[in-house]
């Protein structure tokens, strides 16, 4: 049943078909392009094809990316097939990246059984996944199906249904079965589910698509591996590659660097080794091993899983019908196959070896054990190291190998930072990458060796990918011996002071300054490189000379004797403008500035006369405001009054003098609107005497 359902699955073709006038080589993936065309899908009609000897896995590029390329080889004659086991959970980047290169032939179909849903599996079938829970959900979901029961109780007849219930047996448990109820020939019959020994479908097309759907089952659920089979037609014996890129475990890089004792020295022998895995699901046996330093950009895509589009219902046309018109427009003919011609395979490969040689160690250099260097080429993203003899790792190892072995100028510092080691510098070092190779990024253990080859661990630092040309700061300890103390300084000095069309500007400058006060090492000299963090908006002052500008501060060495001390200030400025607007401006405020010894006489004469105007502006707008204040009170009385003179008789005692409090009111409001139009003169001729003096400034 498996077989069958594994024939009835939809198979995954992928088509690439390639032309070559040369032969070509597969390399890793950071090496020159290939120039290969790859033709569009298409389904070919190819000849009968013989099965060729197994792919024997060849080469392996692995990346700090996380990715892995695989590439393998065997001997074809003429038409021949080959076969590709791939692990299940790889299938997807397999039928992404998948490249085939052949000598002489041409690559006709990639296909593998395909891996149909669930939801495929049971559309056909009278039940869904459900039903495969249990016996009883089963059967429930079969009902009208004739069955075949024996056991205890024998019966044959159609699912009327199945019935769930719960007894008590002698120990007080509930136990809970199911009653199914047959129709037969006779009658009904009733048998329970969990008593019965053997259940069989009367119809064997039902019995078969229950199998089927448990096969599927299981088959979706397995975590084995996937036979892609690969079709070659071509003519004589010749070299088939095949290739792919797949999720890898990063490999890590490790160093070792050796120092001599003497500070003096210049140079130091370094070790790179590599930390990789196999987790590729095969072993690695004799392979030639290479390793990508690089970040490539890598996408995942489920080519593997079965998609369906959406489409519109559309109602169906009852009346109105319309006959479709005969498309006239001529069709394009099939396209034919793009052709490239392909790159010489050798001269590919040996770009890689042709790899500059690694510096010679001078005379100060410590000697370490030497080893077998990788080849190493620098590409245009990525660093690529390859081991020239080959490799063997076991499925599931892992795997540490030297790849690099050099000997690299070094510089001895104390490395100090204000906001990292407190009053110590760190024992630190400037490499420089005075070769034609990245150095990948990792962690560096580092040791130190005397004449008499003792050697000492000195501790470990990190490092940053090291291009050629470039230097980098590691530090591996505190130098405890030299002490650095630090002082914060800021003021602020007046430039200048302008007064132009009613706008007072100060202008100054604040002074930011931090002075390290640093004591030497008592028993040896130390180079010191201070550290100043960038300040934005900040100009530097101070040191004018010898100042190295980075992205993470400035930089200053102070060569310091043993038992010396230095100062340096690092001293920064910043501009900085004060706008006051003199019509705007608060009395409070402008007192000050008519106090303030950095203010002219000159000026301060015209900033007290704009003190009395604003002053006369003040004491007018409150005068009017007093007026219409008691205008509104008398209003609000006079309403009270109405109010009261409506309560009493208007010729009472009461009634003629509220009538009196009323007309002596209005006698007061006349008054005082008289006051109010000289008043709100008075303040339209001080503000505009307030203008005309500013504008006048």
């Amino acid at each position: 049943m498996t077989g069958k359902l594994e024939r009835d699955c939809a198979s995954t073709q992928l088509q690439l078909a390639l032309s070559q006038k040369n032969r070509e080589t597969l390399t890793p993936m950071s090496l020159p392009p290939v120039k290969t065309a790859m033709t569009a899908i298409a389904i070919l009609a190819l000849p009968s094809l013989a099965l060729a000897d197994p792919l024997e896995l060849k080469r392996v590029a692995l990346s700090t990316g996380g990715l892995g390329y695989f590439e393998y080889e065997t001997q074809v004659t003429g038409n021949a097939s080959v076969e590709l086991s791939v692990p299940l959970s790889q299938v997807d980047d397999v039928l992404k990246s998948l490249v085939v290169y052949d000598d002489k032939g041409r690559i006709g179909t990639v296909s593998l059984p395909g891996r149909q849903p669930l939801a495929e599996v049971f559309k056909s079938l009278p039940f869904d996944e459900a039903a495969l829970q249990s016996p009883a959900a089963l059967l429930r979901a079969l009902s009208g199906a004739e069955i075949r029961v024996s056991g205890l109780q024998e019966a044959r007849g159609r699912i009327l249904s199945v019935v769930e219930e719960r007894i008590e047996d002698d120990r007080g448990r509930i136990l809970t079965r199911n009653r199914v109820t047959l129709m037969g020939n006779i009658g009904l019959s009733q048998f329970v589910l969990e008593e019965a020994q053997d259940i069989a479908f009367a119809d064997p097309a039902l019995q078969e698509s229950v199998g089927e759907a448990l096969a599927a089952l299981a088959k979706h659920g397995e975590r084995d591996k996937r036979v892609l089979t690969l079709t070659a037609p071509g003519e004589g014996e010749r070299r088939l590659r095949v290739a792919y890129v797949v999720e890898v475990p990063l490999w890590k890089t490790s160093y070792r660097l050796t120092l001599p004792e003497a500070s003096g020295a210049g140079t130091a022998a370094l070790q790179g080794w590599a930390v990789l895995e196999n987790q590729s699901g095969e072993d690695w046996d004799g392979i030639e091993l290479s390793l990508v330093s690089g970040n490539p950009v890598a996408f995942r895509q489920a080519l593997y899983e079965s998609y369906y589009l959406a489409r519109p219902e559309i109602p169906v046309q009852v009346v109105d019908r319309i006959m479709p018109p005969v498309d006239q427009v001529g069709t394009a003919k099939a396209g034919s196959y793009a052709r490239a011609e392909a790159m010489e395979a050798d001269g590919v490969v040996s770009g890689l070896l042709q790899a500059s040689p690694a510096p010679m160690a001078s005379a100060d250099t410590p000697a370490t054990a030497g080893i077998l260097e990788a080849a190493a080429q620098e590409g245009v993203s990525q660093a690529i190291y390859r081991f020239p003899n080959a490799v063997t790792v076991e499925d599931g190892h892992s795997l540490l190998v030297p790849f690099l072995d050099r000997s690299l100028p070094v510089e001895r510092l104390s490395f100090f930072q204000p906001d990292v080691s407190g009053a110590n510098p760190l024992a630190s070092l400037r490499l420089e990458n005075d070769g034609d190779i990245s150095f990948p990024p990792g962690l560096i253990t580092l040791y130190e060796r005397n004449e008499a080859g003792r050697v000492s661990y000195l501790g470990d630092a990190q490092i940053a990918l090291l291009p050629p040309g470039e230097n980098r700061l590691i530090s591996f300890a505190l130098d405890g011996k030299v002490e650095i103390d630090v002082r914060n300084d800021q003021e602020q000095t007046l430039t200048g002071v302008t007064l132009r069309d009613g706008i007072l500007t100060i202008v100054s400058k604040t002074l930011w300054s931090r002075t390290y006060v640093i004591k030497g090492a008592a028993d040896a000299p130390r180079e010191v490189l201070l550290q100043e963090p960038l300040r934005r908006g900040w100009t530097l002052e101070q040191p004018q000379e010898g100042v190295e500008e980075t992205s993470a501060g400035y930089r200053y060495l102070v060569s310091l004797q043993a038992g010396e001390t230095k100062e340096v200030t690092f001293l920064f400025e910043r501009p900085e403008s004060e706008r006051v607007v003199l019509n705007d401006i608060h009395s409070d405020y402008l007192a000050a500035l008519i106090e303030a010894e950095f203010i002219p006489a000159s000026m301060k004469a015209e900033l007290a006369q704009l003190q009395s105007l604003k002053a006369d502006l003040a004491q007018a707008e409150r005068s009017l405001d007093a007026t219409q204040y008691e205008q509104a009170r008398i209003v609000d009385d006079q309403e009270r009054l109405r109010q009261n003179l409506a309560a009493v008789p208007s010729d009472s005692d009461l009634g003629r003098r509220y009538l009196k409090q009323l007309s002596e009111q209005e006698d007061s409001l006349d008054s005082l609107r008289s006051a109010e139009a000289d008043q709100r003169r008075a303040v339209v001729q001080a503000r505009q005497a307030l203008r005309d003096f500013i504008a006048g400034l």
